[in-house]
């Protein structure tokens, strides 16, 4: 999307010559603000092992084989039926990071993955003509949003090319060879999560925008949307993906078995961050609504539709209505000051500088490294779901006729810490029939 020309214009200072050549603008630090404080935050979460254990698994069972995994080995219930490895490149990164830098080398990645997202989340912001204040504060407030959906899990790859998208789209009128890296971004997308549809949407809304600005742009953006859709049809399943992706989000046992499958709710932490969020949306849009399309409106109820079915959408709303917010914000008038001023990102001081290196500082303090760790159950009070005493228990008492009964939300560590003994059921809710689950719930 881009909205660009009902924002300010970006502006740019003039150099000072009597400034230190070590000062950087206080527009800087906030930009480094928005890429640093949500990777150092990951840092601090614990790791649940409900989806990344089975994905370390698999991962390991494909670099080795080097082949896609596409039945089950991992259940005694599912055994060898066919099973839609739809994140099986996910997969893939995930054992591999582990393989050679272990949990440590997992909570990295994923301080990567969110730092790298609200980095570009943040470009998408300045590329809808916002100030460096106003794209920091939105970012940083949409991280919060998001914070209970950034788990270490397959949707964190969704969550950055899902920014990505956006970032390129917000600045397609000023650089347009950026439109061709979306079809190569989708491709990776559709292989590693199965969320590639909201950049369909996205890439839809900017070429409406396009057509009725009646810009010369729009051929390439339908283009770009044309390719994008054809080239999520590049895995190892082609349009069987699709229908893979509409079943799973319509399926009544994932609904009534997890959580984050349900409608968002007041009582818990991220409904009560995504309807707070939306009550400020709209009442910005109620007071500058003059400022934006009504693409953009239309784009904003989507997100918020597509939120109120499931829990874990809450994400594509937090990301996907940053960049239009931050417009609404911005030209805000506050006694008698306008918010986002771009004179406020100029200033330039050798204490910006300092407060950044000690962001610096700070964000790799956070890296527990510190803590004593295991190969298999990580730094200490960070993996969570892995029950060491009743691991160790079950490694000295089955054997390999054993099968084993376990919570669904255990059950994925179990195939990565007892691989010899099958379980009943994991966190691929869509892969056991509804006899299965009656047998475990019984």
């Amino acid at each position: 999307m881009c909205i660009r020309d009902r924002a300010e214009p970006l502006e740019a200072a003039a150099p000072n010559p009597r400034v230190s050549r070590w000062a950087i603008s206080r527009g800087a630090l906030l930009a480094l603000m928005a890429v640093l404080l949500p990777a150092a935050a990951s840092m601090l979460a614990v790791v649940l092992t409900t989806d990344i254990a089975y994905h370390l698994r698999s991962g390991a069972w494909m670099i080795e084989a080097g082949s896609v995994l596409d039945e089950d080995i991992f259940t005694f219930s599912a055994l060898g039926e066919p099973w839609l490895n739809q994140q099986w490149a996910a997969s893939i990164v995930f054992a591999g990071v582990h393989d050679a830098a272990g949990w440590l080398g997992l909570l990295l990645l994923r301080a990567v993955l969110i730092g790298a997202s609200f980095g570009l989340l943040y470009l998408a912001c300045r590329g809808a003509g916002v100030s460096r204040i106003v794209s920091s504060l939105v970012t940083l407030g949409a991280f919060v949003v998001a914070a209970t959906n950034l788990a270490l899990r397959a949707q964190l790859f969704g969550v950055f090319f899902f920014a990505a998208v956006l970032a390129i789209l917000a600045w397609r009128h000023r650089y347009p060879w950026l439109l061709a890296l979306i079809p190569l971004l989708m491709v990776a997308w559709a292989n590693t999560h199965g969320s590639f549809f909201v950049g369909w949407a996205a890439i839809g809304v900017a070429f409406l925008e396009d057509l009725v600005a009646r810009r010369r742009l729009a051929a390439a953006t339908l283009t770009v949307g044309v390719l994008s859709v054809l080239a999520t049809l590049i895995t190892p399943w082609g349009v069987e993906l699709w229908a893979y992706v509409v079943e799973l989000s319509s399926n009544p046992v994932i609904a009534a078995l997890v959580t984050e499958w349900q409608a968002p709710t007041l009582t818990s932490v991220t409904g009560l961050f995504f309807f707070a969020s939306v009550a400020l949306v709209i009442g910005l849009l109620l007071y500058r609504g003059r400022v934006i399309s009504w693409l953009q409106i239309l784009w904003l109820a989507g997100l918020i539709l597509l939120s109120l079915m499931a829990a874990r959408s809450v994400i594509w709303w937090a990301i996907g209505a940053a960049p239009v917010a931050a417009v609404l914000l911005a030209g805000l008038e506050v006694r008698g000051r306008r918010l986002g001023d771009p004179a406020f990102d100029e200033p330039r001081g050798v204490g910006y500088t300092a407060i950044a290196g000690l962001l610096v500082v700070l964000a790799l303090a956070v890296v527990p490294v510190y803590k004593p760790s295991d190969p298999l159950y990580g730094p200490e009070g960070v993996v969570q779901q892995a029950p060491r005493g009743v691991t160790e228990a079950l490694a000295a008492a089955t054997g390999p006729d054993d099968r084993l009964y376990a919570d669904q939300a255990w059950g994925s560590w179990f195939e990565y810490a007892l691989p010899d003994v099958p379980v009943m059921v994991d966190t691929r809710i869509e892969l056991f029939d509804d006899e299965t689950w009656a047998d475990y719930l019984h």
